[in-house]
């Protein structure tokens, strides 16, 4: 059996270097940003394109499709495509 007072004594130095730090202008510092970042995304995460979509429902700029990478995900001009659909393998 430990004694409550021998465990609060322990307990104590062994907590005192976090105490102290929570109180630390990093600590204070930390939370902030980690706060500021939590806002910037659910308020502020996108780009221009899509914050005026979300805000005035057109593009007044760029359309955000305007910069995809065209060859990573496959898309052709539609009017670069045969009139004549090409049949698949079957």
């Amino acid at each position: 059996i430990v004694s409550l007072q021998k465990f609060d004594k322990q307990q104590e130095t062994k907590i005192q270097p976090l105490k102290d730090w929570i109180t630390s202008e990093e600590a204070l510092l930390r939370l902030n940003n980690a706060l500021l970042e939590s806002e910037w995304i659910k308020y502020a995460d996108g780009s221009y394109s899509k914050w005026e979509m979300e805000s005035l429902s057109f593009y007044y700029g760029d359309h955000e499709l305007k910069h995809v990478d065209e060859i990573k995900y496959g898309i052709k001009n539609f009017f670069d495509l045969p009139e004549e659909p090409v049949q698949g393998r079957p």
